[in-house]
């Protein structure tokens, strides 16, 4: 049809500086939470306008310094999750303190968010393994373990024919029978 109508009202807008801190919504693991060798953190952020987002630990019963355990710069978001891999290579086990702070491009950072966690690297004893072959079956029979934090037993196997063990089973049991066996 073609028409047009007249132009609507003029409206003049004042854009307000951005004075409001990027808000750190969590992180994972969970404040307390016992984690082992190289844990991945994860982070999500809110804001407007975010630009970076960087995490630190210390030593909980430390006086020292934080280390920079990750650095996201160049986040050009709103809501971000950010995950970093922690290195514990030559850390201590103990209990470690955690922040995360973020910052925007109006230059306004947020409040530390703060958790710790339990570091434990030591390894469970190896089971020692029975072993009783019966009719085309296998069945492995081991004594508890003894370690306060056991998790679960995972058995792994491999054929003659493979180069890598693949994880067939995981038991909190102490024996384990693999029924999926060819002969040869």
């Amino acid at each position: 049809a073609g028409n047009i109508s007249e132009e609507s009202n003029e409206t003049i807008v004042q854009v307000s500086e951005d004075m409001e801190a990027p808000l750190i919504c969590g992180m994972t693991p969970g404040d307390g939470t016992t984690v082992g060798k190289n844990p991945k953190f994860s982070v999500v952020v809110y804001d407007a306008k975010l630009k970076s987002l960087y995490v630190e630990y210390k030593k909980a019963d430390s006086d020292g310094l934080w280390t920079e355990l990750g650095r996201k710069d160049g986040i050009n978001g709103t809501y971000e999750k950010v995950t970093f891999d922690w290195n514990t290579e030559g850390l201590e086990e103990g209990t470690y303190l955690f922040r995360a702070v973020a910052e925007d491009y109006n230059n306004n950072i947020s409040a530390p968010f703060e958790i710790s966690c339990v570091l434990d690297i030591t390894a469970p004893e190896k089971p020692v393994l029975a072993l009783l072959q019966e009719n085309f079956q296998l069945k492995l029979e081991w004594e508890p373990a003894e370690s306060e934090d056991f998790d679960c037993y995972k058995i792994y196997r491999k054929s003659v024919l493979e180069s890598d063990y693949t994880v067939i089973h995981t038991t909190k049991d102490c024996s384990y029978t693999d029924k999926d066996i060819t002969p040869g």
